[in-house]
């Protein structure tokens, strides 16, 4: 289990904010506007339904997360709902709660990232939910898991079974501004070397190339990790991360890599990029400090206050490589919620989570800039290359090529090796050569 938590806290840090419980219970009137029929009939008597979540109290996801609550309080009136804004606390909180699973306060339902909860799943904490998924969907004429955009669903399986209902969904790539694009008559790469490029001429321009925090070795491992499946592939990336074979045993581990390695060779990073301390990267590509921020798509929510109007902030994915094994693999994602194996309300918790990823409820999370998980959802407008390119990807994965589920080794061999790379501190070659020692050293 402490390998188990140490991937989930790992996870928890994206948000840099970490934040005690607070929530309370719901109370709304009747929503004479609440689209189609009930999920199910309302469940008799007065049962209890708790949610946590991994937001803190007062953040727009978390007021929206709420709306729903009060949307499926006023159709289910003799259900108890209790949302618990937990922070990023969250993954110590559910640990602690492990030890008293009887307590009438245990949660039904925990809306977190699918990269953590993944792990929790294979620990059997959460219940599959394929056959609820063959169920009507809230407001759709199709079985519920048929209104979710199909590679999503499939990279949130586990071992082929579903056990999560998306919040909304993300996936890896290129911030740019589409403004600062065209004044230097730039179009977004799909290239190496149209990347290259693309670098050239923003440093030509007195533009740092690529914004980093290069003090954070979650997003740091990032890089290595994404060249490593395209060029060779997620068989290989896990069965290495495992110990099963070494990285040095096929040369694509050092070619990806080499590639990490060029960003900080050729000068493309902001100066001082090594030393800077996460949100500072973001923060300058925001200003129009650097051309481009590599990051998951929560992005436009993440800044949005830091936005300025004239930004026109878009992404693209990674660009295709030479000799990949698969030229556009995509990592693909989710906030997502689940039930509990220990949670005492399921049927509750299905007709809740129905309403949670309902058609409409999708503007107002998009409004949120959260790109929604179903098929023909609102885009936002930052995001409107997002379904593109999951739809387009060759093979798929979770964020990080699902190698959190490898707990202490990703947090305390990959990161820190992968920073020393990023960051020019060590070659590529000694970077494969330690990764393979350290990783030997961590499964003996």
């Amino acid at each position: 289990m402490k390998k188990l938590f140490a991937g989930f806290l790992a996870v928890a840090m994206l948000a840099a904010l970490l934040a005690g419980c607070s929530g309370g219970a719901s109370s709304a009137a009747p929503d004479p506007q609440s689209p189609g029929a009930p999920a199910d009939s309302a469940p008799a008597g007065t049962d209890k339904l708790v949610i946590w979540s991994y937001m803190n109290e007062g953040e727009p996801i978390s007021t929206w997360e709420q709306s729903i609550v009060d949307k499926y309080s006023a159709e289910y009136p003799d259900v108890e709902v209790e949302i618990v804004f937990c922070g990023r606390e969250i993954a110590s909180q559910f640990q602690t709660k492990l030890n008293d699973k009887d307590a009438d306060d245990f949660p039904d339902i925990i809306i977190q990232n699918t990269g953590v909860l993944s792990a929790l799943a294979r620990e059997g904490l959460f219940k599959p939910l394929d056959e609820a998924f063959a169920t009507q969907a809230y407001d759709q004429d199709k079985p519920w898991g048929e209104t979710f955009i199909p590679n999503l669903i499939e990279s949130m399986k586990v071992d082929g079974t579903n056990y999560f209902v998306p919040e909304s969904m993300y996936t890896h790539g290129f911030f740019y501004d589409a403004a600062m694009f065209r004044s230097l008559n730039l179009t977004p790469p799909k290239t190496w070397d149209e990347l290259m490029e693309v670098c050239e001429t923003l440093k030509a321009n007195g533009i740092a190339p690529v914004t980093l925090d290069g003090t954070t070795d979650l997003y740091n491992e990032w890089w290595f990790i994404r060249f490593a499946e395209r060029l060779a592939g997620m068989e290989k990336l896990q069965a290495a991360a495992k110990g099963e074979i070494a990285f040095a045993d096929d040369p694509a581990f050092l070619k990806a890599a080499e590639y990490v390695a060029v960003f900080s060779q050729k000068g493309y990073f902001q100066d001082g990029a090594a030393g800077s301390v996460f949100p500072a990267a973001q923060a300058l590509f925001t200003q129009g400090k650097a051309g481009l921020l590599f990051c998951g798509a929560w992005i436009p929510t993440e800044m949005a206050s830091q936005t300025p109007p004239e930004m026109e902030m878009k992404m693209f994915a990674l660009p295709e490589l030479p000799d990949s094994v698969s030229a556009w693999h995509e990592e693909i994602w989710s906030n997502a919620a689940g039930i509990t194996t220990d949670g005492k309300n399921t049927e509750n918790a299905i007709n809740f989570l129905k309403i949670f990823s309902s058609m409409g409820v999708q503007d107002s999370l998009t409004a949120l800039k959260n790109p929604s998980p179903l098929v023909g959802g609102p885009a936002t407008q930052e995001l409107d290359q997002i379904e593109s390119i999951v739809n387009n990807a060759t093979t798929i994965s979770g964020n990080y090529g699902d190698l959190q589920q490898y707990g202490d080794w990703f947090v305390n061999v990959l990161g820190p090796l992968s920073t020393s790379l990023i960051n020019g501190a060590l070659s590529p070659a000694d970077f494969i050569a330690q990764l393979d020692a350290d990783t030997a050293a961590f499964n003996a």
